[in-house]
């Protein structure tokens, strides 16, 4: 389609944590603001809308991820959406040309600000209410770059820009949930935090539309967690390695940068932790209903699509 709006876009400066590297100034919060106007330098969040066409290419795979079946609900919940399809030609994300078309239109919308691409991904956003949504993610030299996509449509509708820095805070891990009754996810996940200093309030935390938390987790896709198939652009497992490259060659970089008279003596090579991601959800009723009948992903649902 060729339809257009005007780009919404999101700003999501964090705060840098004290290492012994060179101090960079400290960034306010997160804020929303509406413009079509390069996004500044920094940790920006950023919303568009457009049409698509290209491709990038990736590489492995991981199969994982089952619920918590209670009472039979989570069986229901498949049910009613069932599909004599294959799984892979129920979800638009895998048909034909689509990914490679929608890597084209999220380019349009790139400045040099975002660095230069380095890959694309398929991956799942879960929110602090564990709430799980289908996200095209673009990893650049100095970015990552989430994007909610129409793919039925063919229209970019909203950019979040993360800033990597090596100062933040990356766990990969295993879900863990300590206090939950109906619902845990399996698998590994992607946890970046850039200001631990953030809080979510009371009216935040349950709030399930609330931007204000610091921090973001990326998982598999849903294809691959259940193990439909087994595609690099989808996994977890191949996009970890890849952003922990881009900020090893960041450290790298600083180290090159800093005046004569500094200590020459090497860092530790950046790793991301591996640890447990604790899921700090109570009942997670809501996130069980919505994720189990995949709600946040684009795909055929029998007489209505989206």
């Amino acid at each position: 389609m060729s339809s257009e709006t005007n780009p919404q876009e999101e700003e999501v400066p964090p705060t840098r944590k004290t290492q012994s590297q060179p101090t960079r100034e400290t960034q306010s919060p997160p804020t929303l603001e509406t413009s079509s106007s390069p996004t500044p330098h920094g940790n920006p969040v950023e919303s568009s809308y457009k049409v698509a066409t290209e491709e990038i290419s990736l590489g492995s795979a991981e199969v994982s991820g089952n619920v918590s079946n209670l009472w039979g609900l989570s069986d229901k919940l498949d049910s009613w959406q069932v599909s004599s399809q294959p799984q892979d030609k129920v979800y638009f994300a895998l048909q034909g040309n689509v990914f490679e078309a929608a890597l084209t239109a999220i380019k349009t919308h790139l400045d040099a600000n975002d660095g230069t691409v380095r890959g694309g991904w398929i991956l799942t956003e879960v929110d602090h209410w564990d709430i799980e949504r289908e996200r095209i993610v673009v990893l650049t030299d100095c970015k990552i770059i989430s994007v909610k996509y129409d793919f039925i449509h063919g229209i970019v509708e909203e950019l979040k820009r993360i800033t990597l820095d090596p100062a933040y805070d990356y766990t990969y891990g295993d879900f863990k949930y300590p206090n939950t009754y109906f619902y845990t996810r399996t698998g590994k996940g992607l946890r970046m935090e850039w200001d631990k200093s953030v809080q979510l309030g009371f009216f935040d935390r349950w709030n399930p539309m609330s931007s204000k938390s610091a921090y973001t987790i990326f998982c598999s896709h849903i294809l691959v967690r259940k193990g439909y198939v087994q595609d690099t652009r989808l996994s977890i497992v191949n996009f970890m390695p890849e952003v922990e490259r881009v900020l090893q060659e960041m450290q790298a970089k600083t180290q090159q940068q800093q005046p004569e008279g500094a200590s020459n003596a090497s860092p530790t090579p950046f790793e991301i932790k591996k640890a447990d991601i604790v899921l700090d959800t109570r009942l997670g009723l809501s996130a069980m209903v919505h994720n189990q009948s995949s709600l946040g992903f684009s795909k055929k649902r029998g007489l209505v699509d989206w």
